[in-house]
């Protein structure tokens, strides 16, 4: 199995830098970005697993980005950090969607524990929304396995689907 892919976006190099490398000691693959804009591109052609962002940057913010994520409806998950939060910003974080939301200085197991439970979810979503694929048509598995097209095979197929 490959390694979780991290998203790190940071306007500040020496950041994105000693994340980078302390993901990767933890057994993460990663891809790092200096504002939102460049991570959008980056979303559309690599679908990282996490994306990790300051929410404080030049132009789009963190917060900005998640937004954007969370409307393209793409699985990847999204922990926040910032060194200037407080509590009503942590809460619209949250509220918004993000999967954590960190203050600095954070606790470095603390992010590579949060990291891989993001990971995780992010993976199971994938798998949820390939299953979905799967029952609605094209590559239907599950149609060559139960036949039928009544109302109540159909219902059997989403209630498969849905335990799966």
């Amino acid at each position: 199995m490959t390694d979780p892919m991290v998203l790190i976006v940071d306007d500040e190099e020496i950041v994105r830098t000693a994340l980078e490398q302390w993901l990767r000691l933890s057994g993460f693959a990663t891809l790092t970005a200096s504002s939102a804009d460049e991570a959008l591109v980056l979303l559309d052609e690599s679908r990282p697993h996490v994306v990790l962002s300051d929410v404080r940057m030049p132009g789009l913010s963190g917060l900005d980005l998640m937004r954007i994520i969370k409307e393209r409806s793409l699985s990847s998950e999204v922990i926040l950090i910032t060194g200037h939060g407080d509590v009503p910003m942590a809460v619209e974080a949250m509220r918004s969607g993000a999967f954590d939301f960190l203050q600095k200085p954070y606790v470095p197991e603390q992010l590579v524990t949060s990291l891989g439970r993001a990971a995780e979810q992010a993976k199971l979503k994938r798998e949820v929304a390939d299953l979905r694929r799967r029952l609605d048509g094209g590559d239907n598995e599950l149609a060559t396995r139960l036949i039928g097209a009544s109302p109540a095979i159909q219902e059997v197929r989403r209630t498969v689907l849905e335990l799966a």
